[in-house]
């Protein structure tokens, strides 16, 4: 590209008023027309495709936002990606994140780990969703780790994760935390146990109960007991302890809570109890629940015919009592036996 065909691209990039563009430095150009087309898409991603592209005119095709929004492959993107400062990257950080440019901006901070790390931390915390949850694909849950972070670099960053205002990013940060750094998770359960994500209360539940359980239990019980409460967090509270404890340590609980007035935390207990904890103490609770799903758990669990053993109901074949079906046919045999016999 000559002299003054720079130019005139410069030029014309500047004519679109478009922000960062006028921060170039003033290149003189011949009195020409300017091509209509490089102020179009088209033209745009002729431009960036050019084998002798500037780092001035990349700086300048940065600005133009939109054209780095895409989903879709462009190879023309990488290539302004590459060629840009520094500089001009990290000020378009969050939107060069959400794009198909994304793998090529990240590889630009390969060399300075410490600026990778907190321009992704800030991209996770930010407003910018599809830039977090690129971000989040990209950097933390590959296992092979491709932009060399480390192990304690991506704990950082999916730590700061768990600030997003969205619930998808904060739930694949805590399930990455989980799995790696549980301690975080942990270390602000009494916060984290609020979110407004089931899945993110669940997950520090989980850490908590493993890390300090006799602070998480209480924690948990005055959550369940307190009314003003969401009923979401009460609900990860009594799944918490119904999920994690013996049956022995919640029958009281549990035979509390399906007789509870909230139809969704008893439903959530009579479950509990027809999934792990079958006792009779609570199914019979459940029976004389105000709430029919909760009732007819109990009933189902108590049937003689279908019922539960543990919990004091009976079912064919149950080697803990008496299989009525079984002693019937063996009265219905006697009383064949007898009338066979003779005199």
């Amino acid at each position: 590209m000559t002299t003054s065909q720079t130019a005139i691209i410069i030029n014309s990039l500047r004519q679109a008023e478009h922000p960062g563009i006028s921060e170039l430095s003033v290149i003189e150009a011949p009195d020409v027309v300017i091509p209509e087309a490089l102020l179009t898409s088209i033209g745009r991603q002729w431009l960036r495709s050019l084998t002798d592209l500037t780092p001035e005119i990349a700086q300048a095709l940065i600005a133009f936002q939109e054209d780095f929004r895409t989903v879709r492959r462009d190879r023309t993107l990488t290539n302004v990606v590459s060629l840009a400062p520094l500089e001009a990257l990290l000020a378009h950080g969050a939107n060069l994140a959400q794009g198909s440019a994304a793998a090529a901006f990240w590889s630009r901070l390969h060399d300075n780990r410490e600026t990778l790390i907190e321009t992704a931390s800030t991209i996770l915390a930010g407003d910018k969703i599809h830039a977090a949850e690129s971000t989040i694909y990209l950097l933390i849950l590959d296992p092979i780790d491709p932009y060399g972070i480390g192990a304690d670099g991506r704990v950082r960053i999916a730590g700061q994760g768990l600030k997003s205002p969205a619930a998808s990013v904060r739930s694949l940060a805590a399930e990455y935390l989980f799995d790696h750094s549980p301690g975080v998770l942990a270390e602000s359960f009494h916060a984290l146990v609020h979110d407004d994500d089931e899945r993110v209360r669940g997950l520090v539940w989980s850490a908590a109960i493993r890390f300090d359980t006799s602070a998480a239990l209480d924690l948990a019980n005055r959550i369940l007991g307190n009314d003003n409460e969401p009923t979401g967090s009460r609900r990860s509270a009594l799944a918490a302890i119904g999920t994690s404890f013996d049956t022995r340590d919640v029958i009281h609980l549990l035979a509390e809570y399906v007789m509870h007035t909230n139809e969704a935390i008893a439903v959530d207990a009579a479950n509990l109890l027809y999934r792990l904890h079958r006792h009779p103490t609570i199914a019979m609770a459940a029976v004389s629940s105000p709430h029919q799903q909760v009732r007819e758990i109990g009933e189902f669990l108590l049937d003689p015919y279908r019922g539960s053993p543990a919990a004091g109901g009976s079912r064919p074949g149950d080697p803990t009592s008496s299989d009525m079906f079984a002693r019937l046919i063996r009265e219905t045999e006697d009383r064949v036996l007898d009338d066979d016999a003779p005199g």
